[in-house]
């Protein structure tokens, strides 16, 4: 029981530290690097990084395999914008392998672009110095010899890791939460699918399950555009008229109310603004088909560029009222924005 008990507090700490365990004893993010004693030979100009790595440690070497990809990915930045050295310390104790450093290290080396130098820690100097845990570890250190961040220990998306703290460090910025960018771009992923799914029903009558799935997509992200109109179109479409224009209302605030046509929008970019405004007006031509309102629908019809089924409907709209010259620019509109659609759905 107490050996079940020893195990299980091991278990926490190791979840409760697990952060702190991939980074270094002696020295935090944010501090300066030391430049006495055998850490010296850090003492350069210009960006660093401190790889520790040990020979014949086939994690070590996948590990420098990635670095090697990133400063290969990063080449334009690493001309025009810094100087970078990297430091490959070798831990591995003297005599072993033979030969000195493990062959395939500097085989890599050698490809690189950047100046690299190859450091042996046989007797764990710099090892104990820096306060290393985890073999392999990379430091990045700036310019003002500060620990800008740490990558420690081969992991899942090792490269992302990398190219994030690299462009960082160049940049002089903090590094981002990699995880939480990371998950951001598979629910941006996730959203975009979600409306290519709806466009597609909508564009084959199937109104109901495209304003379901619109709703998915503005459930996940709320602020997209794409989605708040195409929620509204799909209620369009259904005939839910009402519903629909309140829809669109409720996207701009302080919307002109039913004295005027013409929506002024406040707070969204204008382009924003004037596809918020196309719906509404769709909406308003649909109640009560007014001289004013029917002009202004052609104007916004004209200026939408993905929904060239609603552009169709506002054309339909205009030639039953009779303004066949507006109607004419707008069916050429929509044919344009449709013609747009096909050629880059050919082009994924």
């Amino acid at each position: 029981m107490k050996i079940k008990c020893l195990v299980f507090f091991f278990c926490i700490e190791l979840l409760l530290f697990s952060g702190e365990a991939a980074g270094l004893r002696k020295i935090k993010t944010g501090e300066k690097i030391p430049t006495g004693g055998v850490l010296s030979v850090f003492n350069e100009p210009g960006n660093k990084l401190i790889l520790y790595v040990k020979s014949g440690d086939t994690k070590s070497v996948a590990f420098l395999k990635a670095v090697a990809r990133t400063l290969e990915s990063k080449q334009d930045i690493l001309k025009e914008k810094t100087t970078l050295t990297l430091f490959l310390v070798d831990g591995v104790p003297s005599g072993t392998p033979p030969g000195g450093t493990d062959p395939r290290f500097t085989a890599l080396l050698d490809a690189l672009k950047i100046p690299s130098r190859v450091i042996p820690d046989g007797e764990r100097a710099i090892y104990g110095e820096l306060g290393v845990i985890i073999v392999p570890s990379l430091l990045f250190v700036d310019d003002q010899q500060t620990l800008h961040s740490l990558t420690a220990g081969l992991r899942s998306n090792l490269d992302m890791f990398l190219r994030e703290n690299l462009q960082a460090m160049t940049a002089h910025k903090k590094s981002a939460d990699v995880y939480l960018a990371a998950e951001v771009d598979r629910k941006d992923l996730k959203v975009a699918k979600l409306l290519n799914q709806a466009f597609k029903l909508m564009m084959n009558n199937n109104y109901e399950l495209a304003a379901s799935m619109y709703g998915k997509a503005l459930e996940m992200n709320p602020k997209n555009i794409e989605a708040q109109l195409g929620a509204g179109y799909a209620l369009l479409f259904m005939e839910k008229i009402d519903a629909a224009l309140n829809h669109f209302t409720s996207l701009i605030p302080q919307a002109r109310t039913d004295q005027s046509p013409t929506v002024q929008p406040q707070a969204a970019p204008d382009k924003q603004n004037k596809r918020v405004e196309l719906g509404y007006l769709l909406c308003k031509a649909l109640k009560s088909p007014d001289e004013e309102t029917l002009t202004h629908l052609a104007q916004s019809a004209l200026m939408e560029p993905n929904f060239f089924m609603v552009v169709c409907k506002a054309a339909d709209i205009l030639d039953q009222a009779g303004k066949h010259p507006l109607s004419s620019k707008v069916y050429q509109r929509a044919y344009h924005v449709l013609l747009r659609k096909v050629r880059r759905s050919k082009l994924k």
